[in-house]
């Protein structure tokens, strides 16, 4: 051994926690001491059985999830055409009885017919836009409109913009 290097095996190590404590402990510390340790304990074991919960919650989720879309997945579509038929040939008209106006009519029947879908019904009902209907006026008509409409305003030019005002008292008329 190398007496320059020897240096204090205490030194270097320090003492564990278990170490530091007294060894002589009175009764009632050592019930705490106990009383702590079991309740720890039992903390850790629900920590643990929630741990476990939560992760087999998420494996079972997630195997329902993809069960669910092998389902939707591998189930057949209706085929179009195949099986649907009109269910009543003609509407019928649920009226009340002329004979006595004081019976109830039984309760109303349910009609439902299957409707073909028109690819051309947008091109047949579907309105143009008309750029006939676009009418310019001038400064002076635009007011004129705005007064008629209730409505009195101005106009302000700044920096190439033009700005219309409300007015908010039709007396008051700025640069009139």
């Amino acid at each position: 051994m190398n007496p320059h290097t020897h240096h204090d095996e205490s030194a270097s190590n320090p003492p564990l926690a278990g170490d530091c404590m007294p060894t002589d402990l009175s009764a009632a510390a050592r019930e705490r001491k106990a009383a702590m340790l079991t309740s720890l304990q039992g903390e850790l074991r629900a920590r643990r059985t929630r741990r476990m919960l939560v992760r087999g919650g998420s494996v079972g989720a997630l195997l329902l999830a993809t069960a669910t879309l092998v389902w939707v997945v591998q189930r057949p579509l209706p085929q179009r055409g195949v099986g649907v038929g009109p269910i009543a040939s003609t509407p019928t008209r649920i009226g009340r009885s002329h004979d006595d106006s004081k019976t109830i009519d039984a309760a109303p029947k349910l009609t439902i017919t299957h409707i073909q879908t028109d690819p051309t019904i947008l091109d047949r009902l579907a309105t143009k836009p008309s750029l006939n209907r676009i009418e310019q006026i001038g400064d002076d008509e635009l007011l004129q409109a705005m007064h008629d409409a209730g409505k009195p305003a101005g106009l302000i030019r700044a920096n190439g913009t033009l700005t219309i005002v409300e007015q908010r008292d039709a007396r008051t008329v700025v640069g009139g």
